[in-house]
């Protein structure tokens, strides 16, 4: 049925954890019942001695009232009658009292037929005694022994490996961190070789400039020199 939680089977300590706590509850359950059987018990109590009391006193009050119709006025006095009424006077404040016995009784009749408390009787039974010691002891070996074992041989066991197994990750995850530090590291290595290289690089392609335009300059000098030796090298030939 669905609402009802079920038994766990995954794990015997666990099942004799929780019945035992459906032992407990079913224990609590009976000591509700037995606590509001006595309420009702005192409850009715009351009722019961309301009702022969009011039945008591009706049969008193039926006998005065007989003795004053037959003119026995000294016979079957009630006490808590003022004796200095006038019998007229007492008959009708004896009918008064009567109607109002009657009412506690009618009220209360329903008393006769109640049936509570009745199911206490079996708790005087020796085999149902011993049926409930044996329903404690079941419920208290089922809770404490369950317990511990489910403490001591299960939850402690899976903490301790959840703690190491965290512990794991913990250092694979430090590991991981100290690897991407010396990737990153070796990445700044190797971005600080590459703009050496390059600056290197610019270094020597400046240098094969200025020796580009050195030697351009040379020629340039070497080519005047030439220009210059043939001119002298025809003046001379027109002197002659």
């Amino acid at each position: 049925m669905k609402g009802i939680p079920s038994t766990p089977t995954d794990n015997i300590y666990k099942f004799m954890a929780i019945s035992g706590l459906w032992f407990i509850a079913g224990f609590i359950a009976l000591c509700i019942w037995l606590i509001n059987t006595q309420i009702q018990l005192d409850k009715e109590g009351l009722k019961s001695q309301s009702y022969f009391f009011s039945v008591n006193m009706e049969r008193k009050i039926k006998r005065r009232l007989e003795s004053i119709e037959n003119n026995e006025f000294d016979k079957n006095r009630l006490d808590w009658v003022n004796s200095s009424f006038t019998p007229e006077r007492e008959k009708l404040f004896i009918t008064k009292a009567l109607e109002s016995h009657q009412e506690a009784i009618e009220k209360n009749r329903d008393i006769l037929n109640s049936k509570t408390g009745e199911e206490l009787k079996l708790l005087e039974r020796w085999d149902v005694r011993i049926a409930g010691l044996l329903y404690i002891a079941l419920m208290a070996g089922l809770t404490g022994i369950g317990f511990y074992r489910w403490i001591t041989k299960t939850h402690l066991v899976d903490e301790e490996t959840r703690s190491f197994d965290r512990d794991i990750k913990e250092k694979t995850l430090k590991k991981l961190k100290s690897e991407e530090q010396v990737r990153a590291l070796d990445r700044d290595i190797k971005e600080q070789t590459l703009e050496k290289l390059k600056s290197e690089e610019q270094v020597r392609a400046l240098d094969r400039d200025i020796k580009e335009r050195t030697l351009r300059k040379l020629d340039m000098e070497i080519q005047q020199l030439k220009l210059t030796s043939q001119s002298t090298s025809r003046l001379r030939r027109r002197s002659h």
